[in-house]
This record gives C-alpha cells, structure tokens and sequence, in this order.
C-alpha cells in the first residue's frame, strides 16, 4: 500500500432466518451467472494472483452487477487481517471499481462480503458460509 492509510470496520451478519439460508444466500447473491475463467480478464484478478488468492469460481451476481469470488486463501481469513488481508480488500475495492463483492472461502466456511465506504476504505461483514 506504500504508505496509504486504509480503514476497515469488520461486522458479524447474523443468520438469515430462511430455511436455514445466510443472508448471504437470500439477498447478496442473487441471479448469478458464472464466469468464464479462461477467457475473463480484470483487475481483480490479477490483484488475486498477486497476493496468492486462489480463485475457485467467479460468478456476477444481481444484474451482474456484484462479483462473487470463491477462493482458497493462504491464510484464515479471521486471523492475519491487519498484514495480509486489510490490504487485500482495499486492493480488491480499488480494483473492482469501488464497487461492493464478496469472497466465498468454502474451507474455512465464511463469506466476506466487502463494501467500499471511501476512498482506502472498505466495510467488512463476515458471515458463516454453507452451500
């Protein structure tokens, strides 16, 4: 980040009450489409790669409008935040035009849904994942 200052505010979503399914699942990722891995070129993805992100599956969500990205991170994604992972989001916002994503890390069963709130500034809301 060379020398940036980032901020991010972290939140625990609670569970959807809806037949068992997150909030996640009932309202953040709706009319989703895949993308086609081979052919799909962003900023993304090239900021994935370069913090060794490994994407599963990408999908774009409500009117194709909310990317989801389903990975393997090299860490917990509840553990390292301040050095690896804040920096991740503020980079991933940045590169996704500011606009609000989500990661779906099915090992460690959580979503992290990022929402760009300022310029290096981002809201996390974190919420248990189940397919």
């Amino acid at each position: 980040m060379n020398g940036k200052r980032l901020a991010v505010v972290m939140a625990l979503l609670p569970f959807a009450a809806m037949a068992g399914e997150t909030l996640f699942q009932t309202q953040i990722a709706s009319d989703c489409r895949p993308i086609q891995m081979a052919t799909w070129s962003h900023p993304t993805k090239e900021v994935m790669a370069e913090r060794q992100v490994r994407l599963l599956k990408a999908e774009l969500c409500r009117e194709d409008k909310f990317p989801v990205f389903t990975v393997k991170f090299p860490y917990d994604p509840q553990g390292a935040t301040e050095s690896y992972f804040n920096p991740l989001y503020v980079e991933m916002a940045a590169a996704n035009g500011n606009w609000p994503f989500a990661f779906v890390d099915p090992e460690d069963n959580l979503v992290v849904t990022v929402i760009p709130s300022g310029r290096n500034t981002v809201r996390l809301e974190y919420e248990p994942w189940s397919e």
